[in-house]
């Protein structure tokens, strides 16, 4: 049975986002390529059609995960409220309100539900090879690119505060039993990076 192009690239999107989930929960070795293809609905054979490779596959998640950064800081710079960083940060560190009917998939967007890959994927790249590396570094240099765009005033310096910052927190957010102490680390990241932008407006 020959299947259409748009039938062939959706079923790669579909293993691609599937990949992604399940490096974010468990790690790169705790999913192998058949919990993948499960997860994506597909076969395993399925799989080896569009990856050659369970590294092939992270590689991209990896890619497609820290994309979901950018193009959400690119997306709000777009629409340039004029404080859209500030915007992105308040979104960043904020856990989303438990009386607001969300769905799975919508709250697993959320940075502190494990929904950003530059926390989640940053310890399996530690361990991996260069090419990985390369490829995060690459996407990272977008995020920090965009972040810099939205400062008034400083540079790369800035950006990487800012950016390490946002990372640290969720870390040790999502580390922690407490949710006051959770919340407590998200809130006082929150307002130090708030003051960070506030100094890189004109004086």
């Amino acid at each position: 049975m020959r299947y259409s192009n748009t039938h062939k690239k959706q079923t790669e999107q579909n293993i691609t986002n599937a990949a992604l989930d399940e490096f974010r929960s468990n790690g790169y070795h705790g999913v192998g390529i058949d919990g993948i293809a499960k997860s994506a609905g597909v076969t395993s054979g399925a799989f080896y059609t569009h990856f050659g490779s369970k590294s092939d596959a992270f590689l991209r998640a990896i890619e497609v995960g820290l994309k979901q950064v950018s193009n959400e800081l690119d997306r709000r710079r777009t629409e340039d409220t004029g404080e859209w960083l500030s915007e992105f940060l308040d979104w960043y560190l904020t856990p989303p309100d438990a009386a607001d009917a969300m769905s799975k998939a919508t709250l697993q967007a959320f940075p502190i539900q494990g929904g950003c890959a530059l926390t989640s994927l940053a310890p399996e790249v530690c361990r991996s090879g260069t090419q990985a590396k390369h490829v995060f570094e690459k996407e990272l240099m977008t995020t920090i690119a965009l972040i810099k765009d939205g400062l008034d005033e400083g540079g790369n310096k800035e950006a990487w505060s800012i950016l390490s910052s946002l990372i640290g927190a969720i870390t040790l957010a999502r580390s922690v039993k407490n949710n006051d102490t959770a919340v407590e680390i998200l809130s006082s990241v929150l307002s130090t990076t708030l003051d960070l932008l506030k100094e890189t407006e004109p004086a």
